[in-house]
């Protein structure tokens, strides 16, 4: 069966989840607590997959903030820590993951979280969807390592999905947007779909996940960056 490991700042919820993982079988759930902005943490992270479990052949890497403010009236806005958390973390977590993808000589997939911000304007979150469409751009640079290293990297880019991330924007997605929110089981049925590579999309494949058109891929997925 499967063995997942869970880096998070929260440790009462993460350790709730690597239990709930651990009922479906004997050590097969282990959580570090992590935070993604500090690369000691995020390394120890890979680290504790490695020595726990030998390998590390899956890796999502799904951290990511909201909590923007209107950048053209408010000059003090901090928007870095939203882009460590978004964007550079995630860079670095695919380096990592390439690392020990690599160590383990399996070959692998890595699933990079963006959002339907990073493929169409936001005039609410800009910075949000500058940090979205950077994952975006970054994972199909990397579509490459398909045939290069064995590696497959995709992103998923969901709508508003039922998560706390969008408590705050209920009323603004309902009234400006007007859309219906994303069950997190219909998000995390496209993760199993880009990880098993049901459709055949090969790397670099972005998914586009909402409630209008399901679970797709726009046609970006085919520009590939060249070797």
């Amino acid at each position: 069966g499967v063995k997942v490991v869970l880096g998070d700042t929260n440790k009462e919820s993460g350790s709730s989840v690597a239990e709930i993982i651990t009922t479906k079988g004997p050590g097969s759930g282990l959580f570090v607590q992590c935070d993604v902005t500090k690369d000691k943490e995020l390394s120890n992270l890979f680290q504790s997959a490695w020595d726990r479990y030998g390998r590390v052949d899956i890796v999502c890497n799904n951290a990511g903030i909201g909590g923007e403010v209107d950048i053209t009236s408010v000059l003090d806005f901090n928007y870095t820590k939203l882009l460590d958390i978004n964007l550079t973390a995630v860079i670095r977590g695919t380096q990592l993951a390439i690392h020990y993808i690599k160590k383990s000589g399996r070959g692998g997939v890595i699933v990079n979280t963006a959002s339907m911000a990073g493929l169409v304007p936001q005039y609410i979150q800009p910075v949000y969807a500058a940090s979205k469409g950077g994952v975006v751009h970054f994972t199909r640079s990397l579509a490459h390592l398909e045939q290069s290293q064995n590696i497959r990297v995709v992103a998923i880019c969901p709508g508003f999905t039922e998560t706390p991330l969008i408590d705050s924007l209920k009323e603004v997605i309902k009234s400006t947007f007007k859309e219906t929110i994303l069950s997190t089981d219909f998000v995390t049925d496209g993760f199993i779909e880009l990880i098993t590579d049901t459709h055949k999309k090969g790397g670099g494949a972005i998914m586009r996940v909402t409630n209008k058109l399901g679970r797709d891929y726009p046609s970006i997925h085919n520009r590939k960056a060249a070797l």
